[in-house]
């Protein structure tokens, strides 16, 4: 997260800044929206900034460094439009999911993982709203999946060709 210099596995000394910030000011906004408090959104900026140094499943110098970081950047901010739920906000959210799949598959299973997650509590509790909410994710999710179809459509096109006998996908 925010700690980075000399000493720091990876040794990126400072190249990810932006995302660094970028992600830092989409979490204080987010906090910020939802607990209608500014002093718990700092909170959760400074939990954050521990958070990619001495690890979680978001270490961003452990797991995969930028690529990771920019995926979780990448979330926070489709958390935040999640708390609107509008059609400009799922086509959004719908397009920087597919982003996250090109920048970091890890990140992207990650966050696949928190979608159903979030799916089965929203049906499971029924808080108000929650049937937009739904539709919201799940409009997201198609939304990610016509539009980045480019990056998956040949790979499922040739799926016997990589699963035969003799044949290897890092041939293809």
């Amino acid at each position: 997260g925010l700690v980075s210099g000399p000493g720091v596995p990876g040794g990126r000394q400072g190249w990810d800044i932006p995302e660094q910030m970028g992600a830092t000011l989409a979490l204080y906004r987010l906090g910020r929206d939802l607990y209608q408090d500014r002093r718990a959104a700092l909170g959760a900026v400074v939990l954050y900034a521990f958070c990619g140094f001495w690890g979680t499943f978001i270490n961003y110098i452990g797991w995969g460094g930028l690529p990771t970081e920019v995926g979780c950047w990448l979330y926070l901010e489709i958390l935040w439009l999640a708390l609107r739920p509008s059609r400009p906000g799922w086509l959004v959210s719908g397009l920087l999911m597919g982003a996250i799949g090109l920048c970091h598959h890890l990140t992207s299973i990650l966050v696949a993982v928190l979608v159903i997650g979030q799916s089965l509590a929203l049906v499971w509790r029924k808080p108000e709203g929650w049937r937009a909410q739904l539709s919201f994710w799940w409009c997201a999710v198609g939304v990610a999946v016509v539009a980045f179809s480019f990056y998956w459509v040949p790979y499922l096109s040739h799926a016997r060709q990589l699963t035969s006998r003799g044949s290897s996908a890092l041939t293809y």
